[in-house]
């Protein structure tokens, strides 16, 4: 969704015999400003909600698929998401449970995100590589799953690495990507808001909340099935809901209070057809961190879910 200039142009949009929509020029792209946000609660007719969630806003970076590499712009140093990770170092390659090694999605340079990572999340130099199976099914519902993903920092790319060269690339196909800084909120189901949003505005606020982000870092997921802090909460921890559920009230409110310390780093949604990746059965994948694990740029616990 973006809002334009003469966002308050409305169009008048019926949706059933009880209620209209002011939804005006909101077509594309995403949110920027608080402002954007406030105009649209306002064009969904649900503004007093606006003050309630509005503090709960966070900034994420959309990942937006740019050129083909090839050997005439071949660059080792930049973003890429698909094909080989240049400047990784192979001898730290990943492997699942069978010892087969994991598939490389994304490789960040974290320099080249400073500009739209508004409240500088990540560190300011050095490379993040993302890495998943897609062999298994990993849905990240049990601690065995740590296995099928990984993200790895290196500070530096690695000279003696043999795909450091274009001459060793051929398949799959990676690109190289460009960013774009943009707001969001939180799903309705998310925990952070839980009890705020009422059934009567649960399609209004759906509509507003949703980022429709393919690819994105930080920012709140774009789900598929619903929130997952207290899903990334208990199966890192080698838990699952019939122990939660066994738990007096008390212990199971202390653990969804843990479970908002998870974050989104990560999502990846497997509908773009330039990539020779499909993760999830065509689902997508969100990949959490812990905000003070984040701080400390540790990303040896972080967990993945995967939803379709």
């Amino acid at each position: 969704m973006r809002i334009i200039k003469d966002f308050f142009k409305w169009i008048q949009l019926r949706i059933d015999s009880n209620k209209t929509y002011k939804i005006g020029y909101i077509l594309e792209g995403h949110p920027k400003t608080k402002s954007d946000y406030e105009k649209l609660f306002a064009a969904f007719n649900i503004k007093d909600l606006f003050n309630d969630i509005i503090p709960f806003v966070r900034s994420g970076i959309q990942i937006k698929i740019g050129e083909l590499i090839t050997q005439q712009n071949f660059s080792a140093h930049n973003s890429q998401i698909g094909g080989l990770p240049f400047g990784f170092d192979v001898v730290k390659w990943p492997v699942d449970r069978s010892g087969e090694k994991l598939t490389f999605l994304l490789k960040i340079c974290l320099e080249e995100i400073i500009p739209y990572d508004i409240n500088g999340e990540f560190k300011k130099s050095g490379y993040l590589f993302f890495f998943h199976s897609l062999n298994d099914e990993n849905w990240g519902y049990s601690q065995d799953d740590k296995k099928l993903f990984k993200v790895i920092f290196q500070e530096d790319l690695c000279n003696s690495s043999k795909i450091t060269k274009y001459e060793n690339f051929c398949k799959p196909r990676g690109y190289y990507v460009n960013f774009e800084q943009y707001l969001s909120i939180p799903e309705e189901s998310d925990l952070l808001i839980e009890g705020l949003v009422n059934d009567d505005v649960i399609d209004e606020y759906s509509e507003v909340s949703r980022d429709s982000i393919l690819f994105g870092l930080l920012g709140y997921p774009d789900s598929i099935q619903g929130t997952m802090q207290l899903d990334c909460e208990l199966y890192s921890n080698g838990a699952d809901y019939d122990i939660y559920n066994s738990l007096s009230e008390l212990d199971r409110e202390i653990i969804k209070k843990k479970s908002l310390e998870w974050k989104l780093l990560f999502q990846f949604f497997s509908d773009d057809e330039k990539l020779d990746i499909e993760i999830g059965n065509g689902g997508a994948g969100y990949y959490f961190i812990k905000e003070t694990d984040l701080i400390n740029n540790n990303f040896e616990d972080v967990w993945c879910i995967l939803q379709h």
